[in-house]
Protein backbone atom coordinates (compact mmCIF):
# COMPACT_ATOMS: atom_id res chain seq x y z
CA UNK A 1 0.00 0.00 0.00
CA UNK A 2 1.33 3.27 -0.81
CA UNK A 3 1.63 5.68 1.92
CA UNK A 4 -0.42 8.81 1.62
CA UNK A 5 2.74 11.02 1.76
CA UNK A 6 4.24 9.09 -1.35
CA UNK A 7 0.86 9.06 -2.93
CA UNK A 8 0.89 12.85 -2.86
CA UNK A 9 4.53 13.33 -4.30
CA UNK A 10 3.97 11.01 -7.00
CA UNK A 11 0.78 12.97 -7.53
CA UNK A 12 3.11 16.17 -7.85
CA UNK A 13 5.75 14.75 -9.97
CA UNK A 14 3.40 13.68 -12.58
CA UNK A 15 1.32 16.94 -12.73
CA UNK A 16 5.00 18.87 -13.05
CA UNK A 17 5.65 16.71 -15.99
CA UNK A 18 2.06 17.44 -17.55
CA UNK A 19 2.99 21.14 -16.56
CA UNK A 20 7.01 21.22 -18.36
CA UNK A 21 5.33 19.45 -21.28
CA UNK A 22 2.72 22.19 -21.60
CA UNK A 23 5.05 25.11 -21.43
CA UNK A 24 6.94 23.20 -24.19
CA UNK A 25 4.20 23.32 -26.23
CA UNK A 26 2.91 27.01 -25.75
CA UNK A 27 7.06 27.85 -26.94
CA UNK A 28 6.34 26.25 -30.19
CA UNK A 29 3.92 29.35 -31.09
CA UNK A 30 0.96 29.37 -33.49
CA UNK A 31 -2.15 26.50 -33.08
CA UNK A 32 0.34 24.69 -31.20
CA UNK A 33 0.44 27.26 -28.49
CA UNK A 34 -3.67 27.91 -28.47
CA UNK A 35 -3.81 24.14 -27.60
CA UNK A 36 -1.71 24.54 -25.19
CA UNK A 37 -3.64 27.16 -23.43
CA UNK A 38 -6.61 25.68 -23.44
CA UNK A 39 -5.35 22.07 -22.29
CA UNK A 40 -3.87 24.42 -19.13
CA UNK A 41 -7.44 24.94 -18.51
CA UNK A 42 -8.16 21.41 -18.29
CA UNK A 43 -5.30 20.89 -15.74
CA UNK A 44 -4.73 23.69 -13.87
CA UNK A 45 -6.95 22.33 -10.66
CA UNK A 46 -4.86 19.59 -10.15
CA UNK A 47 -1.43 21.18 -11.10
CA UNK A 48 -2.26 23.62 -8.32
CA UNK A 49 -3.09 20.81 -6.00
CA UNK A 50 0.51 19.54 -7.32
CA UNK A 51 1.86 22.64 -6.27
CA UNK A 52 0.70 23.36 -3.21
CA UNK A 53 1.54 20.39 -1.80
CA UNK A 54 5.07 19.86 -2.46
CA UNK A 55 4.97 23.79 -0.80
CA UNK A 56 3.26 22.37 2.23
CA UNK A 57 6.03 19.52 2.49
CA UNK A 58 9.12 21.72 1.53
CA UNK A 59 10.88 20.75 4.49
CA UNK A 60 11.66 17.61 2.97
CA UNK A 61 14.42 17.01 0.28
CA UNK A 62 12.44 15.38 -2.46
CA UNK A 63 9.28 17.99 -1.72
CA UNK A 64 12.14 20.82 -2.19
CA UNK A 65 13.57 19.79 -5.78
CA UNK A 66 9.88 19.26 -6.90
CA UNK A 67 8.53 22.79 -5.44
CA UNK A 68 11.36 24.89 -6.71
CA UNK A 69 10.79 23.10 -10.38
CA UNK A 70 7.07 23.78 -10.33
CA UNK A 71 7.82 27.73 -10.92
CA UNK A 72 10.40 27.44 -13.68
CA UNK A 73 8.34 24.46 -15.29
CA UNK A 74 6.32 26.73 -17.94
CA UNK A 75 6.71 30.84 -16.81
CA UNK A 76 5.46 32.22 -19.89
CA UNK A 77 2.32 29.80 -20.03
CA UNK A 78 1.68 30.03 -15.90
CA UNK A 79 1.84 33.89 -16.60
CA UNK A 80 -1.02 33.74 -18.84
CA UNK A 81 -3.34 31.72 -16.19
CA UNK A 82 -1.91 32.80 -12.71
CA UNK A 83 -2.93 35.51 -10.37
CA UNK A 84 -0.36 37.12 -9.35
CA UNK A 85 -0.48 36.89 -5.33
CA UNK A 86 -0.49 33.04 -6.67
CA UNK A 87 2.45 33.04 -8.41
CA UNK A 88 4.67 35.46 -5.97
CA UNK A 89 3.52 33.03 -3.73
CA UNK A 90 5.05 29.89 -5.37
CA UNK A 91 7.98 31.55 -6.69
CA UNK A 92 9.30 32.84 -3.01
CA UNK A 93 8.80 29.54 -1.81
CA UNK A 94 10.89 27.80 -4.40
CA UNK A 95 13.58 30.87 -4.24
CA UNK A 96 13.77 29.59 -0.33
CA UNK A 97 13.56 25.73 -2.06
CA UNK A 98 16.55 26.61 -4.15
CA UNK A 99 18.55 28.13 -1.30
CA UNK A 100 17.93 25.12 0.58
CA UNK A 101 18.79 22.40 -1.85
CA UNK A 102 21.23 24.49 -2.82
CA UNK A 103 21.07 25.32 -6.36
CA UNK A 104 22.29 28.53 -7.79
CA UNK A 105 21.05 28.09 -11.05
CA UNK A 106 17.23 27.60 -10.19
CA UNK A 107 17.76 30.46 -6.84
CA UNK A 108 19.14 33.03 -9.91
CA UNK A 109 16.22 31.74 -12.18
CA UNK A 110 13.53 32.42 -9.19
CA UNK A 111 15.34 35.73 -8.72
CA UNK A 112 14.77 36.82 -12.10
CA UNK A 113 11.01 35.63 -12.61
CA UNK A 114 9.81 37.32 -9.09
CA UNK A 115 11.34 40.46 -10.90
CA UNK A 116 9.14 39.87 -13.76
CA UNK A 117 6.19 39.38 -11.86
CA UNK A 118 6.83 42.90 -9.63
CA UNK A 119 7.53 44.69 -13.03
CA UNK A 120 4.20 43.54 -14.33
CA UNK A 121 1.99 44.75 -11.68
CA UNK A 122 4.37 48.02 -11.34
CA UNK A 123 6.28 47.01 -8.60
CA UNK A 124 9.57 48.67 -10.23
CA UNK A 125 12.15 48.92 -6.99
CA UNK A 126 11.29 45.55 -5.96
CA UNK A 127 11.80 44.37 -9.66
CA UNK A 128 15.30 46.23 -9.93
CA UNK A 129 16.21 44.68 -6.63
CA UNK A 130 15.29 41.05 -7.59
CA UNK A 131 16.77 41.51 -11.11
CA UNK A 132 20.04 42.66 -10.34
CA UNK A 133 20.50 39.66 -7.84
CA UNK A 134 19.64 37.57 -10.66
CA UNK A 135 22.20 38.91 -12.97
CA UNK A 136 24.67 38.76 -10.48
CA UNK A 137 24.90 35.14 -10.51
CA UNK A 138 24.16 34.80 -14.37
CA UNK A 139 27.81 37.10 -14.79
CA UNK A 140 29.65 34.72 -12.01
CA UNK A 141 28.54 31.86 -13.62
CA UNK A 142 29.58 33.35 -17.46
CA UNK A 143 25.62 32.74 -18.55
CA UNK A 144 25.50 35.30 -21.42
CA UNK A 145 22.82 34.04 -22.94
CA UNK A 146 20.54 34.96 -19.54
CA UNK A 147 22.42 38.13 -18.65
CA UNK A 148 21.18 39.39 -21.68
CA UNK A 149 17.49 38.44 -21.22
CA UNK A 150 17.51 39.54 -17.53
CA UNK A 151 19.40 42.51 -18.77
CA UNK A 152 16.61 43.02 -21.11
CA UNK A 153 14.13 43.17 -17.99
CA UNK A 154 15.63 44.96 -16.00
CA UNK A 155 15.78 48.08 -18.41
CA UNK A 156 12.34 47.33 -18.36
CA UNK A 157 11.83 48.09 -14.70
CA UNK A 158 13.95 51.13 -15.26
CA UNK A 159 11.52 52.41 -17.88
CA UNK A 160 8.97 52.24 -15.29
CA UNK A 161 11.12 53.98 -13.21
CA UNK A 162 11.55 56.63 -15.91
CA UNK A 163 15.19 56.22 -16.33
CA UNK A 164 15.72 56.32 -19.68
CA UNK A 165 19.66 56.60 -20.17
CA UNK A 166 20.44 53.87 -17.89
CA UNK A 167 17.21 51.70 -20.10
CA UNK A 168 18.61 52.28 -23.13
CA UNK A 169 22.16 51.62 -21.92
CA UNK A 170 20.89 47.84 -20.64
CA UNK A 171 19.08 46.96 -23.52
CA UNK A 172 21.78 48.35 -26.05
CA UNK A 173 24.51 45.75 -24.30
CA UNK A 174 21.70 43.11 -23.62
CA UNK A 175 20.55 43.53 -27.64
CA UNK A 176 24.82 43.02 -28.32
CA UNK A 177 24.66 40.10 -26.17
CA UNK A 178 21.62 38.48 -28.24
CA UNK A 179 23.21 39.14 -31.18
CA UNK A 180 26.37 36.94 -30.42
CA UNK A 181 23.96 34.56 -29.06
CA UNK A 182 22.60 34.48 -32.73
CA UNK A 183 19.06 34.43 -30.60
CA UNK A 184 16.64 36.00 -33.01
CA UNK A 185 13.70 35.66 -30.47
CA UNK A 186 15.43 37.09 -27.44
CA UNK A 187 16.64 39.73 -30.19
CA UNK A 188 13.36 40.66 -31.20
CA UNK A 189 11.94 41.44 -27.50
CA UNK A 190 15.46 43.69 -26.69
CA UNK A 191 14.58 45.41 -30.37
CA UNK A 192 10.82 46.14 -28.67
CA UNK A 193 12.07 47.23 -25.85
CA UNK A 194 14.78 49.47 -26.85
CA UNK A 195 11.85 50.96 -29.32
CA UNK A 196 9.92 51.60 -26.12
CA UNK A 197 12.74 53.55 -24.34
CA UNK A 198 13.19 55.51 -27.49
CA UNK A 199 9.59 56.63 -27.57
CA UNK A 200 9.44 57.50 -24.05
CA UNK A 201 12.62 60.45 -25.16
CA UNK A 202 10.57 61.55 -27.75
CA UNK A 203 12.80 59.51 -31.01
CA UNK A 204 9.17 58.16 -32.68
CA UNK A 205 11.03 57.34 -36.07
CA UNK A 206 13.79 55.28 -34.57
CA UNK A 207 11.09 54.01 -31.74
CA UNK A 208 8.69 52.47 -34.59
CA UNK A 209 11.63 51.27 -36.96
CA UNK A 210 12.38 49.04 -34.07
CA UNK A 211 9.07 48.10 -33.19
CA UNK A 212 8.49 46.70 -36.40
CA UNK A 213 11.84 45.03 -37.15
CA UNK A 214 10.57 43.40 -33.54
CA UNK A 215 7.30 42.35 -35.18
CA UNK A 216 8.51 40.81 -37.84
CA UNK A 217 10.56 38.82 -35.56
CA UNK A 218 7.70 37.70 -33.15
CA UNK A 219 5.56 36.93 -36.68
CA UNK A 220 8.27 34.58 -38.35
CA UNK A 221 8.50 33.21 -35.02
CA UNK A 222 4.74 32.27 -34.29
CA UNK A 223 4.91 34.22 -31.23
CA UNK A 224 1.21 35.50 -30.40
CA UNK A 225 2.55 37.14 -26.94
CA UNK A 226 5.41 39.09 -28.29
CA UNK A 227 3.10 39.81 -31.47
CA UNK A 228 0.33 41.42 -29.80
CA UNK A 229 2.94 43.11 -27.73
CA UNK A 230 4.77 44.53 -30.70
CA UNK A 231 0.83 45.92 -32.21
CA UNK A 232 0.28 47.63 -28.91
CA UNK A 233 4.33 49.65 -28.76
CA UNK A 234 3.56 50.27 -32.62
CA UNK A 235 0.00 51.99 -31.51
CA UNK A 236 2.11 53.67 -28.58
CA UNK A 237 3.83 55.73 -30.52
CA UNK A 238 1.22 56.67 -33.11
CA UNK A 239 -0.62 58.11 -29.85
CA UNK A 240 2.20 60.14 -28.76
CA UNK A 241 2.33 61.41 -32.46
CA UNK A 242 -1.13 62.16 -32.15
CA UNK A 243 -2.05 59.47 -34.81
CA UNK A 244 -5.18 58.62 -33.15
CA UNK A 245 -7.09 56.24 -35.81
CA UNK A 246 -3.81 54.53 -36.73
CA UNK A 247 -2.88 54.02 -32.74
CA UNK A 248 -6.68 52.45 -32.49
CA UNK A 249 -5.93 50.57 -35.12
CA UNK A 250 -3.12 48.79 -33.50
CA UNK A 251 -4.32 48.56 -30.04
CA UNK A 252 -7.26 46.79 -31.35
CA UNK A 253 -5.38 44.29 -33.75
CA UNK A 254 -3.15 43.49 -30.25
CA UNK A 255 -6.67 43.22 -27.98
CA UNK A 256 -7.69 40.77 -30.42
CA UNK A 257 -4.68 38.86 -29.78
CA UNK A 258 -4.25 39.00 -26.25
CA UNK A 259 -7.73 37.89 -26.01
CA UNK A 260 -7.13 35.10 -28.11
CA UNK A 261 -4.36 33.55 -26.05
CA UNK A 262 -6.32 34.41 -22.92
CA UNK A 263 -3.35 36.64 -21.70
CA UNK A 264 -5.39 39.08 -18.99
CA UNK A 265 -2.86 41.25 -18.35
CA UNK A 266 -1.94 41.91 -22.02
CA UNK A 267 -5.92 42.26 -22.43
CA UNK A 268 -6.00 44.75 -19.19
CA UNK A 269 -2.96 47.20 -21.26
CA UNK A 270 -4.79 47.00 -24.58
CA UNK A 271 -7.67 48.20 -23.28
CA UNK A 272 -6.58 50.69 -21.31
CA UNK A 273 -4.63 52.15 -24.39
CA UNK A 274 -7.59 52.12 -26.29
CA UNK A 275 -9.74 53.84 -23.55
CA UNK A 276 -7.09 56.95 -23.86
CA UNK A 277 -7.35 56.59 -27.82
CA UNK A 278 -11.34 56.80 -28.40
CA UNK A 279 -11.59 59.42 -25.82
CA UNK A 280 -9.31 61.58 -28.44
CA UNK A 281 -11.11 60.55 -30.98
CA UNK A 282 -13.83 62.01 -29.17
CA UNK A 283 -15.95 58.51 -28.38
CA UNK A 284 -16.80 58.92 -25.28
CA UNK A 285 -19.19 56.71 -23.78
CA UNK A 286 -16.64 53.84 -25.75
CA UNK A 287 -13.70 55.30 -24.02
CA UNK A 288 -15.05 55.38 -20.28
CA UNK A 289 -16.65 51.71 -20.92
CA UNK A 290 -13.17 50.27 -21.97
CA UNK A 291 -11.55 52.51 -19.03
CA UNK A 292 -13.92 51.06 -16.64
CA UNK A 293 -13.40 47.43 -18.00
CA UNK A 294 -9.80 47.31 -18.12
CA UNK A 295 -9.83 49.18 -14.47
CA UNK A 296 -11.84 46.23 -13.38
CA UNK A 297 -9.34 43.35 -15.17
CA UNK A 298 -5.97 45.26 -13.84
CA UNK A 299 -7.10 45.21 -10.15
CA UNK A 300 -8.43 41.89 -10.61
CA UNK A 301 -4.60 40.98 -11.89
CA UNK A 302 -3.50 43.11 -8.82
CA UNK A 303 -1.43 45.28 -11.61
CA UNK A 304 -0.93 48.60 -9.40
CA UNK A 305 0.25 49.93 -12.99
CA UNK A 306 -2.54 49.53 -14.63
CA UNK A 307 -4.95 50.11 -12.06
CA UNK A 308 -3.33 53.99 -11.77
CA UNK A 309 -3.04 54.06 -15.37
CA UNK A 310 -6.91 53.84 -15.70
CA UNK A 311 -8.01 55.57 -12.83
CA UNK A 312 -6.13 58.52 -14.77
CA UNK A 313 -7.53 57.94 -17.73
CA UNK A 314 -11.42 58.08 -16.34
CA UNK A 315 -10.11 60.91 -14.57
CA UNK A 316 -9.90 62.55 -17.81
CA UNK A 317 -13.21 61.58 -19.07
CA UNK A 318 -14.70 63.19 -16.01
CA UNK A 319 -13.11 66.28 -16.33
CA UNK A 320 -14.31 66.62 -19.78
CA UNK A 321 -17.86 66.18 -18.53
CA UNK A 322 -17.10 68.91 -16.39
CA UNK A 323 -17.13 66.29 -13.00
CA UNK A 324 -13.54 68.41 -11.52
CA UNK A 325 -14.57 66.78 -8.21
CA UNK A 326 -15.27 63.15 -9.27
CA UNK A 327 -11.88 64.01 -11.84
CA UNK A 328 -9.62 65.06 -8.65
CA UNK A 329 -10.94 61.73 -6.38
CA UNK A 330 -9.16 59.61 -9.41
CA UNK A 331 -6.15 61.51 -10.40
CA UNK A 332 -5.65 61.62 -6.88
CA UNK A 333 -6.02 57.93 -6.04
CA UNK A 334 -3.85 57.46 -9.12
CA UNK A 335 -1.27 59.71 -7.94
CA UNK A 336 -0.86 57.72 -4.66
CA UNK A 337 -0.21 54.39 -6.39
CA UNK A 338 2.15 56.14 -8.62
CA UNK A 339 4.02 56.98 -5.48
CA UNK A 340 3.65 53.69 -3.73
CA UNK A 341 5.10 51.70 -6.77
CA UNK A 342 7.75 54.59 -7.62
CA UNK A 343 6.31 55.33 -11.12
CA UNK A 344 7.95 58.83 -11.39
CA UNK A 345 6.36 59.33 -15.61
CA UNK A 346 3.01 58.53 -13.25
CA UNK A 347 2.97 60.97 -10.65
CA UNK A 348 4.25 63.54 -13.38
CA UNK A 349 1.27 62.92 -15.52
CA UNK A 350 -0.93 62.84 -12.91
CA UNK A 351 0.22 65.99 -10.77
CA UNK A 352 -0.30 67.86 -14.15
CA UNK A 353 -3.70 66.70 -14.50
CA UNK A 354 -4.58 67.74 -10.97
CA UNK A 355 -2.64 71.08 -11.47
CA UNK A 356 -5.26 71.31 -14.85
CA UNK A 357 -8.36 70.52 -13.00
CA UNK A 358 -7.50 73.27 -10.04
CA UNK A 359 -6.76 75.43 -12.68
CA UNK A 360 -10.16 75.03 -14.22
CA UNK A 361 -11.60 75.49 -10.88
CA UNK A 362 -9.91 78.62 -10.04
CA UNK A 363 -8.03 76.73 -7.29
CA UNK A 364 -4.53 78.81 -8.08
CA UNK A 365 -2.33 78.07 -5.07
CA UNK A 366 -3.24 74.36 -5.61
CA UNK A 367 -2.77 74.21 -9.16
CA UNK A 368 0.63 75.73 -8.80
CA UNK A 369 1.72 73.14 -5.51
CA UNK A 370 0.96 70.51 -8.29
CA UNK A 371 2.20 72.19 -11.65
CA UNK A 372 5.86 73.03 -9.50
CA UNK A 373 5.92 69.40 -8.11
CA UNK A 374 4.90 67.92 -11.72
CA UNK A 375 7.61 70.32 -12.99
CA UNK A 376 10.60 69.11 -10.64
CA UNK A 377 9.77 65.42 -11.65
CA UNK A 378 9.98 66.24 -15.27
CA UNK A 379 12.99 67.78 -14.45
CA UNK A 380 15.03 64.84 -12.14
CA UNK A 381 13.44 62.76 -14.58
CA UNK A 382 15.26 64.51 -17.89
CA UNK A 383 12.21 64.15 -19.40
CA UNK A 384 12.11 67.31 -22.25
CA UNK A 385 9.05 66.51 -22.74
CA UNK A 386 7.10 66.38 -19.64
CA UNK A 387 9.61 69.26 -18.30
CA UNK A 388 7.57 71.42 -21.85
CA UNK A 389 4.43 70.31 -20.80
CA UNK A 390 5.25 71.81 -17.31
CA UNK A 391 6.31 74.57 -18.31
CA UNK A 392 3.10 75.65 -20.62
CA UNK A 393 0.62 74.81 -17.10
CA UNK A 394 3.05 77.02 -15.16
CA UNK A 395 2.50 79.61 -17.53
CA UNK A 396 -1.08 79.57 -18.00
CA UNK A 397 -1.64 79.76 -13.77
CA UNK A 398 0.81 82.54 -13.76
CA UNK A 399 -1.52 84.28 -16.52
CA UNK A 400 -4.28 83.71 -14.99
CA UNK A 401 -2.90 84.58 -11.87
CA UNK A 402 -1.98 88.60 -12.69
CA UNK A 403 -4.94 88.45 -14.22
CA UNK A 404 -7.17 87.85 -11.03
CA UNK A 405 -4.53 90.62 -9.66
CA UNK A 406 -5.15 92.91 -12.36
Amino acid sequence: MVHKKEAALRHSEHYLTTLRALGDQYEVGGEISAQAITALSDEWQQIQIGANCVISMSTESRARSLCSAYSTAAPSLLGLRQVVADRIRWLQAALECSRSIPDESEEALHLANLGITYEDIGLFRESVEYLEAALKIYRRRSDSKNESIYLGQLALAHIGLAEYEVAIKHLETALALAENEDDETIEGQHLGNLGLAYGYVARYEEALQLHRRALEIDRRAGHKRGEARDLGNIGFVHYHLSQYEEARDYFEQALQISREIKDLAGEALDLGNLGATYRELDQTDLALATSKEALELARKNGDLDGEGMNLSNIGDLLKDSGLYQDAIKHFTDALRLAEKIGDRRGEHARLTKLSSVYLELGDLSQALEAGRRAYEIAVANGDKEGESESRAVLAEINVKSGSEAD
